[in-house]
């Protein structure tokens, strides 16, 4: 996060602009590799690497959180939500950074430093949120919480944590959809005569073409949509076919508009 903060100001590039794709991307392969399918063996590979190296990795392999805090649902479930807290929290750092620096604290900068890791981490924030609802139905026709597997859907122990899941949603995945909508929507107006909308939202807009400034909602709909899909059965097919739907909407879309400001992308 210090990293993104200090560099927030250098000008976009076509790599800065990879780079984020290739995360967003790395994201996706991990939640639609969670589906019990044969996968091959380079797409586990890869799965498993960016497990590693996710803030979720990182408790479970270098804290060793099951020996701290235990491994029952409802502790695996509180901490994901509280990893976007973390993260928010994590700016904390900028203050005695900005000190150290003798540089006053930009809270422009702070805010597009956290847009920028939720927009990159948003599948895995959303796949976060909404795990309590993706299911597997086991061979004695009970439905087990696919993440969770000791909790089993609509029992007490579910209806217990669900209003926390439900709220991280509101709070994570639907508040931070509307923040990027509403500077969206005031984005035509303030770009021009508020030079530090621009830069609070960098972004959100930095990386495409001036007239494709929406463009951003669009990844962000798709990933929500890639998990949500996850949600509405507990069959393989159908939410592979269905995500495979999305993808390809998505996909097509780009082709058509090609928002981003460098060809190469």
């Amino acid at each position: 996060m210090t990293f993104v903060y200090l560099t927030s100001e250098a000008p976009i590039n076509s790599a800065a602009i990879t780079t984020s794709s290739v995360i967003q991307f790395l994201l996706f392969l991990q939640n639609i590799s969670e589906l019990k399918l044969e996968w091959p063996t380079p797409l586990t590979s890869t799965r498993r690497f960016v497990s590693f190296f996710s803030v979720e990795g990182y408790a479970d392999h270098y804290l060793r959180r099951d020996c701290i805090t235990g491994s029952s649902g409802e502790v695996k479930m509180t901490w994901g939500l509280l990893h976007p807290v973390a993260m928010v929290a994590a700016c904390l750092c900028f203050f005695p950074l900005s000190r150290i620096l003798r540089r006053p604290l930009d809270v422009d900068r702070v805010i597009n430093t956290l847009g920028l890791i939720f927009r990159n981490l948003f599948i895995s924030i959303s796949a976060t949120t909404l795990q309590l609802f993706i299911t597997e139905e086991m061979p004695n026709g009970r439905r087990m919480v696919r993440e969770l597997p000791d909790i089993e859907f609509g029992e007490d122990r579910w209806l217990r944590i669900s209003p926390f899941a439900i709220l991280a949603f509101l709070i994570y995945v639907l508040g931070f959809f509307i923040l990027v909508t509403r500077a969206v929507i005031l984005a035509p107006r303030l770009a021009a005569c508020n030079p530090r909308f621009l830069v609070r939202y960098r972004f959100a807009f930095g990386a495409y073409r001036p007239d494709c400034w929406w463009w951003v909602l669009a990844p962000l709909t798709s990933s929500a949509c890639l998990v949500i899909v996850q949600t509405v059965s507990d069959n393989v097919q159908i939410i592979l076919y269905l995500s495979i739907f999305v993808l390809l909407c998505f996909t097509v879309l780009a082709f058509l508009v090609w928002p981003f400001r460098f060809w190469i992308n």
